[in-house]
């Protein structure tokens, strides 16, 4: 799988992808959990993954 978008510019994904993990960072109700790494990653992954599709991307299967 890998994020796809209908139409985009060079090096768009990556400047998304960054604009996403920075308003994650800075994001109040991520202060002070307590959980395991593998449950704090799978929350940050499943944000950042919410935070892609609202900007228009998609997951979709390599050919």
């Amino acid at each position: 799988m890998f994020w796809a978008k209908s139409i985009y510019q060079l090096g768009e994904i990556e400047e998304d992808v960054r604009q996403c993990r920075q308003s994650l960072r800075s994001n109040p109700d991520d202060q002070g959990i307590s959980e395991t790494l593998s449950r704090v990653f799978k929350l940050s992954e499943d944000a950042a993954g919410q935070c892609l599709m609202a900007k228009g991307w998609f997951l979709a299967e390599k050919p």
